[in-house]
Order: structure tokens, then sequence, then C-alpha cells
């Protein structure tokens, strides 16, 4: 609630002239927030400023460990591993920017940061490449499983290390390319406003650029995902109808792994459309949001942050050799340090680049 307090002019409006317009005849109106509001005004930008350096940590913890474990333990470097890495990386990444974007959003405690233009812009340029090599790979994920469960023989003719290798670096050199040409050639930063996504970029370079990218994304991997299931699906049951059950197939293999990933979608989809849903009601509303919105809008950032440190949490809790690893890891065990694999994984690590096709 504002409070608007009016003091009496000491003058009518019959003897109102341009010359007689005084600092001690105009009437003075004192524009003050109510007691809740300049509270919440104070309040929020501080649990803004600690939960990134919180959620800053636990991604960089979480990822750096990912990454340990995928060079430590060679058997874990099998080619859907690679985009896991790449994954790790960009999540990594953006828990590296997330205290620089503390200081520009949350903060006053560096005098001129929030308002330094090139602050604001590597801020938010690092949080969408971190964002969009994030959903590549989680595509390209969806495509490689699909094709190892869907189109084996081609799969295992032609996924070599080279070519995963060489795919899982030409997704960043894309995504570096896509972030570079919207925040350095299309931006539009003002001092005077929010450092955002949709404050930076100009509508049309989020609706025709940025969205594209998001939908096609979504939908290629949720219909590749679905193709898999239905297949496992029919898999399962013509074995059932056989009585050949004796253990983990391969299909059922590479069909466990394809639920992690897809896990690891679902909690990608879930922590990041209250962002989305709230950056186009901001955006339509444009200087007419209500405050709540834009708190609302806030803590949905953090929320979808908040994706970088979950999937860690997801390969330990869904993949058992991770949860070794992990666990020898952070205990510091002494041993060998590789573990064991079951004669019927079929994941493997693949062929070398220089792979003879017959």
């Amino acid at each position: 609630m504002i409070n608007i307090n009016v003091t009496q002019a000491n003058m009518t409006t019959d003897n109102v002239t341009p010359g007689n317009v005084t600092p001690d005849n105009v009437t003075q109106v004192n524009v003050t927030l109510d007691d809740d509001e300049e509270h919440n005004d104070a309040v929020t930008p501080v649990i803004l400023f600690v939960l990134y350096f919180l959620m800053s940590a636990l991604i960089i913890f979480g990822n750096v460990l990912t990454l340990v474990v995928l060079c430590k333990f060679k058997s874990l470097y099998r080619i859907t591993n690679a985009f896991i890495a790449s994954l790790s990386i960009a999540d990594m990444i953006l828990g590296i920017s997330l205290p620089q974007c503390a200081f520009v959003n949350h903060t006053r405690l560096i005098r001129g940061l929030n308002e330094n233009k090139y602050a604001c812009l590597s801020c938010r340029y690092f949080n969408t490449l971190s964002a969009s090599v994030s959903l590549f790979s989680i595509t390209a994920i969806a495509v490689e499983r699909y094709m190892a469960i869907m189109k084996p023989y081609f799969y295992t003719q032609y996924a070599t290390r080279c070519r995963i290798n060489t795919f899982a670096v030409a997704i960043w050199f894309y995504g570096l390319a896509l972030q570079t040409i919207a925040f350095f050639g299309l931006q539009q930063w003002n001092p005077n406003t929010y450092c955002s996504v949709i404050t930076v970029l100009p509508n049309w370079a989020f609706n025709y650029i940025m969205l594209p990218h998001i939908i096609i994304c979504i939908i290629l991997s949720i219909g590749l995902y679905t193709c898999i299931f239905c297949t496992a699906s029919r898999h399962r049951r013509r074995i059932s109808v056989q009585h050949s059950v004796a253990g983990l197939t391969p299909v059922n293999q590479d069909t466990k792994l394809a639920q992690m990933m897809c896990l690891i979608l679902g909690l990608f989809l879930l922590c990041w459309t209250p962002y989305w849903v709230l950056s186009v009601a901001i955006a339509t509303m444009k200087h007419n949001s209500p405050y709540e919105l834009q708190v609302a809008y806030q803590f949905s950032v953090c929320f979808l942050y908040a994706n970088s440190f979950m999937n860690p949490l997801v390969y330990g809790w869904k993949n058992t050799e991770f949860k070794r690893a992990y666990k020898q890891t952070l205990c510091c065990c002494r041993g060998d340090k590789s573990i064991t694999i079951d004669s019927h994984d079929m994941y493997d690590i693949g062929p070398p680049c220089r792979h003879n096709v017959n």
C-alpha cells in the first residue's frame, strides 16, 4: 500500500501565476511506502542474494564431482556420457556466473556494478549460454538413445567416439555463436531497468531466435523418448509372452539409461516452465506488471537455476555406477579406480575415431 501525504498549500488557485510559484507556497506531496512493502523491498533482495550464492556452491560442487568421476573412472566415459559431460560443463558455467548476477541485480555493495552495461550483458550471456547448451545436450542425448534402441545396426557402425565428441563440440560452437550474436549484436541494454533476458533482448530476437530453438528441442526430445518407451513396452510384452525373461536384456539396459535422461528432461521442463510463463506475462504487460508478479519472476529465475544442481542427484539416484563412483570419490576409498561393468552392459565406450565400416 502506498501512502500519499499532501501538505496544505499557502496559496489559492486564483492567484497562481508563473511568477509567484515559490518553494514556500507549493503544495508538497510526500510519497511513502507502507511498512509491509518497505519490508518486502528490503528482504526480497537479501533472500535472492543468499539463494544465488547457495545454489552457486551446490551447482559447482555437484557438476565438478560429476566431471571428476567421468575422468577418474574410464569405464564411465561412454558415448552418452560425453553429452553428460557437456551438460555438466554448461551447468558449472552457470554456477560460476551466479555470484556476479547476485551482485548485479540484488545488492549495491559494489558501487556502479548494477549500472554497468557489460556486467549485465556478461551475466545474462553466460546464463543463457548455459541454458542453451544444456537443452542442446539433452536433445542430443535423446537422439543418441533413439539411435541406439531403434537403429542398433546403424548406431554400432557410425556412433564412434570421434563423431560423438565432434558433435558435442559443435553444440558448444553453435551455442556460443547464437548467444554472442544475440547479446552483443542485438541487445538493447538500458541502465534504468532490471537486468534480465526479457529486458536486454528485443522482443523479436526472443520470439524469432530463442523461442524456436526451445520449441524444436523440446518437441524433438519428447517425441524421441515417446518412441523409445513405446518400443520398450512392446519388447517387454513380447518377452513376457515367450517366458524368456532371464535378467536385463540389451534393450532393457538402453531403456534404463533412457529413463534416467527422460527424467533429466522432465526436471528441466519443470524448472523452466514457471520462468517462461512469467516472462511472457511480464513482456505482455510491459511496464504495468504488478509488484507481486515481478517478485514471482525473480524467484522463478532461482527455481530454474536449481535445475543445474539436480542433475548430479539424478545420476546418483538412477545409475548404480555413478552412485558407486560418487561414493568412492567422496570417501577417498583406496583400491581399483575402475567400476566393474556387467557383461550385458550395452552402452559401451564406442569404437574409436577410425572405424572401418564393412
